[in-house]
């Protein structure tokens, strides 16, 4: 795919940038409720923000089944070869959740991007289920853009740290947090930042997990000033253990 760069100020990305927030607001806040449904699910989308480029980001979503009858997974399609996703099992029985493990590779992207998956049941109540994601590939709207976009601990590494400068003439402050796994936590330094200071975080890989590769990805939600409509980040996250 050929990389297309974009200017900020011109009127092209603006417009841009106004039908990816409609795309967002027309997907998360329309989410269907499955009320007689036995399959159900909490989320439909995720929104990512702003990641790097040529990075996997990754995220969980889920199914479960409500009803007294088990139904089975039939299959899965992607939007694009950038994305796979991998399921926990096959079979949803009564009272249990099926997982859907999402990974996004941003290479060959830039700028605003949404894509889907789809799962296709032999439930006969609704046999086609609709998940959506969506990135900004590569660009850091407000002048925000931390000092890593990444990062990759090895075994040496008991945590690693990422600071986000303050550019604007208002407060900045983490409001939400999204986690895709439990192969590390998050502790916040300080979620808050006046102009030209520091919001900063440190990443902690959990001491037990066993020897391995784990990608992961976290997500943050920032409040700017007054603005009703916040920004979010995502950092992919590579841990070895040997």
């Amino acid at each position: 795919m050929v990389f297309c760069k974009m200017n900020y100020d011109n009127a092209g990305f603006k417009k841009v940038m106004k039908l990816f927030f409609v795309l967002t607001i027309l997907f998360f806040a329309n989410e269907p409720v499955y009320a007689e449904s036995d399959l159900k699910y909490d989320e439909a989308g995720f929104n990512f923000g702003s990641v790097g480029i040529d990075y996997q980001v990754q995220h969980t979503y889920f199914i479960y089944n409500t009803g007294s009858k088990s139904h089975k997974i039939d299959s899965l399609n992607v939007s694009c070869d950038c994305t796979q996703v991998t399921i926990s099992d096959s079979v949803i029985s009564p009272g249990d959740t099926v997982y859907f493990h999402l990974s996004f590779e941003t290479r060959n992207y830039y700028g605003p991007t949404t894509k889907t998956f789809t799962v296709f049941t032999n439930y006969s109540g609704l046999q086609e289920y609709k998940f959506y994601y969506q990135a900004n590939v590569g660009q850091w709207l407000n002048g925000i853009r931390p000092d890593k976009v990444s990062l990759f601990l090895l075994p040496g590494n008991i945590k690693k740290n990422i600071s986000i400068k303050n550019r604007m003439p208002y407060e900045v402050s983490i409001i939400n947090q999204y986690v895709s796994d439990s192969s590390f936590s998050i502790n916040m330094l300080s979620s808050s930042a006046s102009k030209d200071e520091l919001i900063e975080f440190e990443v902690l890989p959990v001491k037990d997990l066993k020897a391995g590769t784990y990608r992961s990805t976290f997500t943050i939600e920032l409040k700017l000033g007054n603005k009703e409509k916040g920004e979010r980040m995502s950092f992919p996250v590579k841990i070895v253990k040997y």
